[in-house]
């Protein structure tokens, strides 16, 4: 009786840390409408977004911000925008993160192409192509940005795809959003993630 009581239970805490864990990993997905902006976060839905993730009293950086980022420590190539820093984004991140300093959460909103960086960065002097690419090269923001977040922190990444962080630099996807924009525009894909 004791050994079956004793199998019993070993089955209900199985399957009750199996539910919890499904819960904890559901993978959050949703569409939304809404007009097209070219400042990301005049965009109703893409504010809100960040708006659910990062909360009063956190630090949050972007090392790509233009106009109206909700981060506290901004940065962007264009020295006419409203932001603190005006360098390459790997290197932003480098010094804000400097002397193991770390963020609760970051925002990766890059030029969504080529075109987008060409025409952008084109319009300051700046010519890019290859490795003297002005974004510091995404995978290297990326890599410079997984140090730069607290465990348990996030990383928000806006743009035409949904590569992200990803598991390999240590991030578990929890919720994606596609803002379509209609007619023949692209859709912006938001991806969030936290860092384990």
């Amino acid at each position: 009786m004791a050994k079956a009581t004793a199998k019993a239970t070993a089955k209900a805490t199985a399957k009750a840390t199996a539910k919890a864990t499904a819960k904890a990993t559901a993978l959050r997905m949703s569409r939304v409408w809404a007009m097209p902006n070219r400042w990301t976060f005049k965009v109703p839905p893409l504010l809100d977004i960040v708006l659910r993730y990062r909360h009063d009293g956190e630090r949050w950086l972007d090392p790509f911000a233009g106009y109206h980022s909700p981060a506290e420590v901004t940065n962007d190539l264009n020295p006419k925008a409203p932001t603190q820093y005006h360098m390459e984004a790997l290197r932003f991140v480098h010094r804000a993160s400097r002397g193991g300093l770390q963020f609760e959460g970051a925002i990766m909103d890059p030029p969504y192409s080529l075109t987008q960086v060409s025409r952008n960065y084109a319009a300051l002097g700046i010519e890019q192509w290859g490795k003297d690419n002005p974004t510091g090269g995404f995978s290297e923001v990326r890599d410079a940005l997984t140090q730069a977040i607290v465990r348990g922190g996030h990383v928000i990444s806006f743009g035409w795809n949904s590569v992200g962080q990803g598991k390999g630099r240590g991030f578990t996807l929890i919720e994606v959003l596609l803002c379509c924009h209609g007619g023949h525009r692209h859709d912006t894909i938001v991806v969030v993630e936290r860092k384990l």
